[in-house]
């Protein structure tokens, strides 16, 4: 049979794995309806992702709202504007206040970019909340860290810091949330912050799949060769967030948990399959950054292609050419959705999330804690 009628007959099972026997060539799986069995293979590729990296902060994962599935963030817009309205509508002033304050707690990429996203969506929206002033409205971004985008360089974290405390954001470095209760968070700094709403970025960590295997793990990753291949387990393949790709172009380190990486080692997984199998030949894992890009917002980004930092609107329009550039299909009606966004306000209509449960507003519930 060749490699193409193969793909053609493979079938999708509509099901999550929850562990997996390398030994045995089994994977156990638990379908949509709670029902388990087990699914032997031949080849295995383990792509389990990742989720949101807790810390042990009394308090967290039961109030903060997450922001790394596509459900929480539509939940988080809703929330915020609930709260937006809620505030409109009160009139005690400390709860106003309360209301108007949105802490953002981790400041790499998606921390900083829900910081200042957020903030220019909240002073877009007071439109539709004629009682809430803007000066109300109060966003901080929180990190242990001594800079914020502390995978970069300085050349591109201290521009987007000046650029963020000249909007009005109110940025603190070097500390961390000690406590968080249904009406404040409580900082290292010693301040105590009156909030409804703690949105939690402080990064990832490998799915829980990856502690049910017998495997060498770095980090929590599981370890694999510049092929993919797990060490040991020659019919075994690991990509993305959860495997610990070795980083050919900077020898000792192994790639960063982003999507970027995660796209490109599934062309070359699905290489290095065909290839265990007779068809074709296997390649290393290989890829060198061009630059990274950060939207803050507006006109305003950061951006370093090939090494030159950019800030302002040039970096804006490169990360935005970027950003379609990596989308895997339709690049034209986002870019539409852009240019009618320029034209036309932003319609700020909440769905019904907050209420609902068609998403999960905690961290608890997201990884079912």
């Amino acid at each position: 049979m060749s490699l193409s009628s193969a793909l053609a007959r493979a079938t999708l099972v509509p099901a999550h794995a929850v562990a997996a026997d390398l030994g045995a060539g089994a994977v156990e799986v638990l379908d949509p309806e709670g029902r388990r069995r087990a699914l032997g293979f031949d080849r295995l590729v383990l792509a389990p992702g990742s989720v949101t990296r807790m810390l042990p902060i009394p308090g967290s994962a039961e109030r903060a709202k997450g922001f790394k599935t596509l459900a929480q963030a539509l939940y988080l817009r809703d929330h915020v504007l609930a709260q937006l309205e809620l505030a409109n509508a009160g009139s005690d002033p400390a709860e106003r206040a309360a209301r108007c304050t949105f802490v953002v707690v981790g400041a790499g990429y998606t921390g900083t970019e829900v910081a200042a996203q957020g903030q220019l969506f909240t002073r877009a929206a007071l439109r539709r909340y004629p009682r809430v002033r803007p000066d109300e409205l109060h966003w901080l971004l929180v990190d242990q860290a001594p800079r914020i985008l502390p995978e970069l360089g300085r050349h591109m974290s201290e521009p987007a810091l000046r650029l963020l405390r000249a909007r009005g954001l109110d940025v603190r470095l070097n500390t961390t949330v000690e406590e968080v209760t249904d009406t404040a968070v409580h900082l290292s700094d010693g301040t105590t912050v009156p909030t409804r709403t703690l949105v939690w970025a402080v990064g990832v960590t490998p799915g829980p799949l990856v502690h049910s295997l017998d495997v060498a793990t770095v980090r929590g990753r599981v370890v694999v060769d510049e092929y993919l291949q797990v060490p040991g387990h020659p019919q075994v393949f690991a990509v993305g967030d959860a495997a610990a790709v070795p980083d050919l172009t900077k020898p000792g380190q192994v790639t960063p948990m982003t999507a970027q990486h995660a796209q490109r080692q599934g062309k070359v997984v699905a290489r290095n399959v065909a290839a265990s199998l007779g068809y074709g030949s296997r390649r290393a894992y290989r890829h060198r950054n061009m630059g990274f890009v950060v939207d803050l917002g507006g006109w305003q980004a950061v951006a370093d292609p090939l090494g030159i930092p950019l800030s302002g609107p040039v970096a804006k329009v490169l990360t935005r050419a970027y950003h379609l550039f990596a989308l895997p299909q339709n690049p034209l009606r986002v870019a539409t959705d852009w240019f009618n966004d320029i034209l036309e306000h932003r319609q700020f209509v909440q769905l019904g999330l907050v209420t609902g449960a068609e998403a999960s507003p905690t961290i608890a519930e997201h990884l079912n804690l």
